[in-house]
């Protein structure tokens, strides 16, 4: 009996390390598998890292790229538009010096003017005064005298010329009105008249239109120069664009 109780117990003890070494066995397979699947891990974790990294690493490197061409493009559409406003303010100085004469030969206009109002001035003068003493009338209306002065400029004396034709028109109109009504009525009495120059308004409307005509000839060389800056602009953006897409 007690020999039977002792197998049974040795029989138990072999069932139980048989179990024991099944069970440290799985443990180890298990332990293995973890360290397996944490080097897995690991190794997946640094793949993704370096990835990471690398594409941190080409958008800094496209980002700077696009930040060197923005300056780069900015730079160079500044330097064209200053070469542009530099080109158009010289052609336009060449037509402003085209359009308006030298101070020399302005000078000798201006002198020449002068002396042709005198002389009719004094034409026209002559001329009332003898009609009137022909007719017995009182003295006829002054007529001013513009004479030059050194430090009289060619601007100035041009205005005063403008001016004084203004006057002169004014006041022969006037005295033409009276000898016309004077003449009416005394039919008999004739008189011979020099050849007389009447000077109007004329030299007014011809510095207007000069005025006018630089004025549009400005205008059209702003216009030209807009133009050329938005044709600049229009090229260079899808060249640029192209170039961005393109990297």
């Amino acid at each position: 009996m007690f020999k039977i109780c002792k197998f049974t117990n040795v029989c138990r003890y072999l069932r139980l390390l048989t179990e024991e070494h099944a069970v440290i066995k799985s443990e180890q397979l298990l332990i293995a598998e973890v360290k397996k699947t944490d080097e897995a891990e690991k190794a997946a974790f640094d793949e993704l890292s370096s990835s990471l990294r690398t594409s941190y690493a080409k958008e800094q490197e496209q980002s700077d790229r696009v930040k060197t061409w923005t300056v780069i493009a900015s730079t160079l559409g500044a330097l064209f538009g200053i070469i542009g406003a530099w080109v158009a303010n010289e052609v336009r100085m060449r037509k402003m010096k085209e359009l308006v004469p030298d101070s020399a030969l302005l000078t000798s206009l201006v002198k020449e003017i002068t002396a042709l109002v005198e002389k009719q001035q004094s034409e026209v003068a002559a001329f009332i005064m003898d009609i009137r003493e022909a007719m017995h009338l009182k003295a006829a209306e002054g007529i001013p005298v513009v004479t030059p002065n050194k430090g009289m400029t060619d601007y100035v004396l041009s205005e005063a010329i403008v001016n004084l034709l203004q006057e002169q028109n004014k006041v022969l109109t006037k005295e033409l009105d009276a000898i016309k009504r004077l003449i009416a009525i005394e039919l008999n009495s004739k008189t011979e008249t020099p050849n007389v120059v009447y000077i109007g308004s004329d030299m007014e409307d011809l510095l207007n239109k000069s005025e006018k005509n630089i004025e549009s000839k400005m205008k059209l060389q702003t216009l030209v120069e807009v133009v050329f800056l938005y044709t600049l602009i229009a090229v260079s953006l899808p060249l640029i664009y192209a170039f961005f897409k393109g990297t």
